[in-house]
C-alpha cells in the first residue's frame, strides 16, 4: 500500500497518506477538508554500492579500482 504526498487546497498543509484505492477521498489531517491535491514526489534508492559492484556503472564486479568514478 503506497504513501504519497499531498497538499490541502483550502489551508495549504502538506501531508502524506497511506492509499488503499484509487477511489479514496483523502481528508487533510489539519482542516479536514477533501480539496486534497496528490503531489509528484521524487524517490531516492540508497544503498552500498560496494555490494552491488560499483557505483557508476562503468566498474567491473572484478576490477579492484574504477577509474570512471573512484571507487576502490
Amino acid at each position: 500500500m503506497p504513501t504519497f504526498e499531498f497538499l490541502c487546497e483550502d489551508c495549504g498543509r502538506e501531508f502524506e497518506e497511506l492509499v488503499f484505492r484509487r477511489d479514496e477521498v483523502i481528508e487533510c489531517p489539519a482542516c479536514g477538508s477533501d480539496r486534497a491535491t496528490k503531489l509528484m514526489s521524487a524517490f531516492a534508492v540508497t544503498g552500498d554500492s560496494r555490494l552491488s559492484g560499483g557505483g557508476c556503472g562503468s566498474c567491473k564486479a572484478s576490477a579492484s579500482k574504477c577509474g570512471g568514478c573512484g571507487g576502490k
